[in-house]
């Protein structure tokens, strides 16, 4: 017989080493619960809560598509604590940028890409928004020499050839702000917003201390710049 764990308290439950692939555990309550060494791989944690959960050595594949039509995806990113910043002596760093240490006291969920070219055009139909580069600040773009503001150019017409599937740019903090509240209405909730600056480094480092998560040098063959 199949237990029904959406019937059950399981908020600082002792679940070391709990066999559950491909389980529906949707929408549960799991704060405060001991997860290590649990298999949780193939599992449906869509808006399942986390906050303050051990998740050492666990195997979990917490994604879920919040909307098929725009196919944006988002993962579950466990509450811990990290350095951020960077240090005195990495190359190419800001004075704003001393290293301290954050806690993140609660989990939260992050969208895999960056929004794109096609969740853009999805919003900018329904709504007939016009980005503030288009309403005539314009965008930065680069000469050849040098990053020079262009009242011509903006997420349509960036100044290089992009898909459907690429980044959006040219957009601003404002711009982002009501692409949110967009998907907020769309969804008839208030729980999409923009990550703060220490959510998206805890992310983005995913664990490591190297200037970029994926080592120490930046090559075209992990970005165009």
């Amino acid at each position: 017989e199949l237990l029904d764990f959406k019937k059950m308290d399981l908020v600082n439950a002792d679940l070391k080493g709990i066999q559950l692939p491909g389980a529906d555990l949707s929408g549960i309550d799991l704060s405060g619960a001991d997860l290590r060494n649990a298999n949780l791989r193939g599992a449906n944690l869509s808006n399942a809560k986390f906050d303050g959960a051990k998740l050492e050595s666990s195997q979990y594949e917490p994604v879920f598509s919040f909307r098929e039509k725009l196919g944006m995806i988002f993962v579950y990113i466990p509450p811990g604590e990290f350095m951020m910043g960077s240090p005195e002596n990495e190359p190419g760093r800001y004075d704003n940028e001393t290293l301290h240490k954050v806690n993140l006291s609660k989990g939260f969920y992050m969208q895999t890409t960056t929004v794109t070219v096609a969740h853009w055009k999805a919003f900018v139909s329904e709504t007939g928004y016009k980005s503030e580069a288009e309403t005539g600040a314009g965008a930065y773009a680069w000469t050849g020499t040098e990053w020079k503001k262009d009242k011509d150019k903006n997420w349509k017409n960036p100044g290089f050839e992009q898909t459907e599937q690429c980044p959006v740019t040219c957009v601003s903090w404002n711009d982002a702000q009501e692409f949110v509240k967009w998907l907020n209405l769309k969804e008839g909730s208030d729980k999409y917003r923009l990550p703060t600056e220490a959510e998206w480094e805890y992310a983005c480092r995913a664990g490591t201390t190297t200037p970029f998560h994926f080592g120490k040098c930046l090559s075209t063959d992990q970005a165009n710049y």
